[in-house]
């Protein structure tokens, strides 16, 4: 089998098991979670698919919530580079820019990338992982993207356990669901932080790149 990759473990596991641990308190028939019962190698084992597994449904939900909070941000760290909004990269390097896309990916690129759609973007970005990721030099860029996805998940996680929490639990414990409330916010937060610090990375990565780089791919990747 596929090993974990690090985004899958902090994106989509850890939401997973939070969520999980929330629906064994508020619910605790479902017997996910039995107080002072061992778990075996099988139980943990299925435990661990049944994270994997809930840990991608609400990552479904937190693409929702990502697209919600980004739209109120205008738009995507990634497309401020296109944009020139928040300072993601010094203008000296949005100037070289143009240059670097047309020498290292080999497309069209005008000297002004504002002139471009974000929809026209949105390609050239992921072309520009690709080529960072082949010169070996994604591993930062991976590290700021699974954490991202990490607190992703965990404020859509904690927004689901308050929501199930709220028709479940007694209508008094205002400070649980304040608690929960704070939680989400705080993991949107880092959510903001991590997603300009991908952008950042990625170009920066890119435009340190050699022209003549040559591709240095993980074992991983040979495999």
């Amino acid at each position: 089998m596929k090993k974990f990759d690090f985004y899958e473990f902090a994106g989509v596991l850890a939401p997973g098991a939070i969520v999980l641990y929330g629906a064994a308190q508020i619910y605790p028939a479902l017997g996910l979670l039995a107080k002072n019962k061992e778990i075996s190698f099988g139980e943990f084992g299925l435990l661990l698919i049944l994270a994997y597994v809930v840990g991608h449904l609400i990552q479904s939900f937190g693409n929702l919530l990502e697209w919600i909070w980004w739209k109120c941000a205008d738009g995507w760290p990634s497309d401020w580079v296109r944009t020139r909004k928040r300072g993601i990269i010094a203008t000296a390097q949005w100037e070289v820019l143009p240059t670097r896309i047309r020498d290292g990916l080999q497309i069209k690129c005008p000297d002004d990338v504002s002139t471009l759609s974000a929809d026209e973007w949105k390609p050239i970005t992921r072309q520009v992982y690709a080529a960072v990721r082949k010169a070996g030099r994604a591993d930062r860029v991976d590290i700021f993207n699974g954490n991202y996805g990490m607190f992703r998940g965990v404020a859509a996680g904690l927004i689901v356990i308050l929501m199930v929490a709220l028709m479940s639990v007694k209508t008094d414990r205002w400070k649980l669901y304040g608690a929960l409330l704070v939680m989400a916010l705080l993991a949107l937060i880092r959510m903001h932080r991590f997603g300009v610090h991908y952008a950042r990375e990625l170009f920066v990565q890119f435009l340190d790149m050699q022209t003549d780089e040559k591709a240095e791919p993980k074992q991983e990747d040979e495999e």
